[in-house]
């Protein structure tokens, strides 16, 4: 293979690269320069060479555009080996200048300081000189007439007031005229024996109860007529004890539908008075 003569590498003229490289330098001009891939193509690898316009006339060649600069080969190596540091330097300087636009952007919206506060001077009034006046004597407000008023005493219409009744219990007497009371049957206990007791009938003893079992339960609640023979006057009676407060006889005597006065004659009450927690009373029933 013939080469040109003048092919070499840039420290080394006698020592080709035998393939088209960057590598290869030209040598014929005195001075070391590259020449493109396609020159070297062309002319310098092959037997060619001698038709080079740079090997005939070497003083023009640095002006053809096959010639190029050999600073720019010698730059490159070194701008590979450094691309990555420089790269990040390019990087840091550009992110310090973005941050030094933003932050006069940002001082240049900033508000005006405030402006400083004038002193205040103090200003002191000076009280006028008073115009003398002569004594004179004012003279009295005139009376104002009042209005008196003499309280008449209002004479209280009297009143019904609720009272609360005396608990009544069992084997106590409830009314009067006739008396009647509420008995706990005991064992052994019959109609009979509490007729003779008591100073009744066993015929009077069940016209007064509205409920009464026969023959007796043991613990049953039984109304007797004290003293009283006879008691076909008188209605029949349900026991019921008071489980509540303020419970009134009228109330009781709505919640049964019984007669709030012959439920008050019998207990010996009044229809306004409220009956005791607990306290026993007879209901009187019309009807069985």
């Amino acid at each position: 293979m013939k080469i040109c003569p003048y092919l070499g590498l840039q420290h080394d003229p006698q020592t080709p690269a035998l393939f088209p490289s960057e590598r290869n330098f030209c040598h014929r001009t005195g001075s070391p320069h590259v020449i493109l891939d396609t020159h070297q193509q062309s002319y310098c690898l092959v037997g060619e060479y001698q038709t080079c316009p740079i090997f005939n006339k070497p003083e023009v060649a640095a002006r053809r555009e096959v010639i190029q600069s050999p600073a720019v080969p010698a730059m490159r190596p070194l701008l590979e080996k450094y691309r990555t540091a420089f790269l990040i330097i390019l990087g840091a300087l550009f992110l310090a200048g973005f941050l030094f636009l933003g932050w006069n952007f940002r001082e240049s919206l900033a508000l005006p300081a405030a402006p400083t506060a004038l002193p205040v001077v103090e200003q002191i009034a000076t009280p006028l000189a008073q115009a003398e006046t002569p004594d004179v004597a004012s003279a009295p407000p005139a009376a104002t007439p009042t209005l008196s008023f003499t309280a008449t005493p209002t004479q209280l219409l009297p009143t019904e007031t609720a009272s609360l009744t005396p608990p009544v219990s069992l084997e106590t007497l409830i009314g009067k005229n006739p008396s009647l009371l509420i008995h706990r049957v005991a064992r052994g206990e019959s109609l009979t024996s509490l007729a003779d007791r008591y100073g009744t009938t066993p015929e009077a003893i069940q016209a007064v109860n509205f409920v009464m079992p026969l023959p007796l339960w043991l613990d049953w609640l039984v109304v007797i007529p004290v003293d009283t023979p006879d008691a076909g006057d008188l209605p029949r009676f349900e026991v019921y004890q008071v489980t509540e407060e303020d419970l009134s006889v009228s109330t009781l005597a709505e919640t049964f539908e019984v007669d709030v006065s012959l439920l008050a004659k019998y207990n010996d009450l009044q229809e306004t008075d409220v009956l005791t927690n607990g306290s026993w009373v007879l209901v009187p029933r019309t009807t069985q």
